[in-house]
């Protein structure tokens, strides 16, 4: 496939509704990666050929039968975590609104409230420039290709970083986890726009580096969360919860 199947321009939904849709490949089973740029909800259009577009670093832009929900949930086939340890980290500093999905390195945030709705989503890792323009984002890819997606509200750079607090740390805490067992773990040379703030100092930044390098603190959080995801009853559940990880704990000893 010819990754510029569009000749130089800015791609929006706009060009891909019109001009644009008689170019874009299907692909049978298109396997969800990291390499997925952006997945753009079209499924008010009733298209015969599918319901979202999506524009992948090296396959071009695609139009897919599924979903963006169906797709952003597809995400659990990467590292077959999927949202856990997001969730766990998004808990633990507080952000409730706009759950992205983190692993490392690899960030994909959705542009509007995703938890009902087919919400548009973007890779923070292969964007590498961005201006927010009114309610529209103009976005630049590490390749140099420039796309345009509808932002009805927020501020991006505060979305933006908020994402990369958790992202970053994802990585520390695996990290941690890692130079446990003798072993070095180092990120990627690009990230696109996570590395604006790699080095924030504001007050969650250094709050979170302390305490994702902390592995007894975290897997008491990541059981703590588990155990409360797995439908006990409110009554007794404080009770049950301690029992559960009581055996939990056992079960890391040798004896």
């Amino acid at each position: 496939m010819d990754l510029y199947q569009f000749k130089k321009g800015t791609i929006s939904k706009k060009f891909l509704l019109t001009d644009g849709y008689d170019k874009l490949y299907g692909v049978d089973n298109l396997q969800v990666d990291n390499k997925l740029v952006f997945i753009m909800d079209v499924s008010e259009y009733n298209f015969p050929l599918g319901k979202t577009i999506v524009y992948h670093l090296e396959l071009g832009a695609i139009i897919d039968p599924r979903t963006t929900r169906q797709l952003s949930n597809a995400f659990c086939d990467i590292n077959q975590v999927g949202y856990a340890l997001t969730k766990v980290l998004a808990g633990l500093f507080k952000l409730k609104c706009y759950l992205p999905y983190v692993h490392g390195y690899i960030a994909y945030m959705p542009l509007t409230g995703a938890t009902r709705n087919n919400a548009n989503w973007i890779a923070l890792h292969l964007i590498k420039e961005a201006k927010q323009v009114g309610k529209k984002i103009e976005l630049t890819t590490i390749n140099g290709e420039k796309f345009e997606m509808d932002f009805p509200k927020g501020e991006f750079n505060q979305r933006v970083h908020d994402v990369a607090l958790i992202t970053q740390g994802s990585f520390l805490f695996m990290k941690a986890f890692v130079n446990a067992g003798m072993c070095e773990l180092q990120p990627p040379e690009e990230i696109g726009l996570l590395a604006k703030y790699e080095d924030c100092n504001c007050p969650d930044h250094q709050e979170m580096r302390i305490k994702v390098t902390d592995l007894r603190y975290m897997f008491i959080n990541i059981q703590a969360v588990f155990l409360m995801k797995l439908g006990i009853d409110i009554i007794g559940r404080d009770d049950m919860i301690k029992y559960y990880g009581q055996n939990l704990s056992r079960f890391k000893r040798n004896y």
